[in-house]
């Protein structure tokens, strides 16, 4: 298949606009949750990438694209990469983009199973690493080789490396508390959360948090694809997350890929219920406390006329009568 066709964009112009739109509220300082929705094949992945390459554009404007932080695009094919190699460290960062992907429940193996919040901690963090040096640069002299949990112990409270509870004491705790239902295992549950809360907050303060005086405030854009299948930890740890943004009007937008059939499902969180089970139950909560939070893109399937300018584009000469066979 011919390089250009895994680059051409058709048909979405309006949904790209929508998320230009709510960029520009984030960055005025109005945090959002965008919810990309769906079935699979119809583009909800290539729509995060394109909104990708537009914020990237901007940036590259008022300077060559090699001396730019992030790179001019995401690798396309196959697996759709989401998540962006720092290509210029040197750089001012313009912004943050944090993308995770969630896999199919039944892919995890839950003894050791990692959740996507911790499995990107190296990404959150070499991003930050470059801020810390410029921060301290008069008042620590900051090695090249320290690590970043070393660096990020001088500036905060809690690191981002390293936990109380390691992953295997989280499973014994989980199976313990399916089977019997013990109190002090929530206990140990919600101390598990609050813990991976406080290590990413502490990070994320460092790009968003107006008060931090020394460094300038840096939106973050944090993606979610296949938030279909998001599991538990990394769903408390998004709500913390957002509640945090919106108590302080950080410039965060969250945005997620999310299937149409299954967000229609979701049933309303109660009361009684220890934690949150689905995105949607996130969304609403947000949503009804300030309708302007949220923010869904319906994707609906791409006409016959964009397929053929597809079609077109992707493989110039082919003839009419072949190209209706395509498509």
């Amino acid at each position: 298949m011919p390089k250009s066709w895994e680059r051409v964009f058709i048909g979405r112009d309006q949904e790209l606009d929508s998320l230009a739109s709510i960029w520009q509220d984030v960055r005025a300082g109005s945090p959002r949750l965008a919810v990309i929705l769906g079935e699979t094949g119809l583009g909800k992945t290539r729509l995060v990438q394109q909104f990708y390459e537009c914020i990237a554009a901007e940036e590259t404007q008022s300077e060559s694209m090699s001396s730019a932080y992030w790179p001019p695009q995401l690798s396309v094919g196959r697996n759709l990469s989401l998540q962006p190699k720092i290509q210029n460290d040197s750089a001012d960062i313009p912004w943050l983009w944090w993308a995770m992907r969630f896999p199919f429940p039944s892919r995890r193996n839950d003894l050791g199973f990692v959740s996507p919040f911790e499995a990107q901690d190296k990404n959150l963090a070499a991003n930050a690493e470059p801020i810390l040096r410029k921060r301290n640069r008069r008042q620590v002299n900051i090695d090249a080789s320290l690590t970043f949990s070393t660096i990020i112990a001088d500036i905060a409270s809690v690191g981002l490396v390293g936990s109380a509870l390691s992953l295997f004491d989280l499973y014994k705790a989980r199976q313990l508390e399916r089977a019997n239902a013990d109190k002090s295992i929530t206990e140990l549950e919600i101390e598990r959360v609050r813990e991976l809360v406080d290590k990413t907050l502490s990070v994320l303060r460092l790009f968003m948090d107006a008060k931090q005086a020394d460094s300038p405030q840096v939106p973050v854009i944090i993606v979610l694809d296949d938030a279909q299948w998001i599991d538990s930890l990394s769903l408390q740890a998004l709500f913390h997350i957002f509640a945090e943004a919106k108590s302080n009007q950080w410039p965060l937008m969250v945005l997620a890929t999310h299937w149409e059939k299954e967000w229609n499902e979701a049933e309303p969180k109660l009361e009684s219920d220890f934690e949150f089970r689905q995105l949607r139950q996130v969304y609403e909560h947000f949503e009804h406390e300030d309708e302007q939070l949220g923010h869904l893109l319906n994707l609906s399937k791409i006409s016959t006329q964009h397929l053929h300018q597809i079609v077109e584009q992707a493989l110039p000469g082919v003839a009419i009568g072949e190209r209706d066979m395509l498509v």
